[in-house]
């Protein structure tokens, strides 16, 4: 009787474990795309402030500045004259890794520049939501 009770026990560890959803990062992170520009929102949910960068390798590489982020908020860094083209972005904060995505930066090759911050074209129907889940 007691070998069935605690066969049963881990029987339903085991099926919880199995059935447990997967862990979704700390700081979860937004991205939007534009014609050849590429938005990154951190989003703490957590009670202290916390410091991230993301990373996108594609046709160039290139990485956001450490950025603050307030308690319960979010905050966006936004790069322009982003080469169209796909980019693998990976993000961490306080230097612990959050995720990892692929997004597709429309528009031009633009050649003989460099994504750099600024602000991201407002033109309707230009940016695209490219999701937010906390890893991939």
């Amino acid at each position: 009787m007691r070998n069935t009770l605690l066969m049963g026990f881990l029987g339903a560890v085991v099926l919880s474990m199995v059935t447990a959803p997967a862990a979704q990062a700390a700081v979860p992170l937004h991205t939007e795309t534009g014609l050849n520009s590429l938005t990154f929102t951190f989003v703490n949910n957590d009670d202290d402030v916390t410091t991230c960068e993301a990373y996108a390798a594609g046709p160039v590489s290139f990485r956001t500045p450490s950025t603050r982020v307030p308690a319960r908020s979010r905050t966006a860094v936004v790069f322009v004259d982003v080469p169209a083209g796909n980019y693998v972005i990976n993000w961490a904060c306080r230097g612990f890794a959050q995720g990892k995505r692929v997004v597709t930066v429309g528009g031009d090759p633009t050649t003989g520049t460099a994504p750099h911050q600024g602000v991201a074209p407002t033109s309707p129907g230009q940016g695209l939501a490219t999701g937010s889940a906390g890893s991939s």
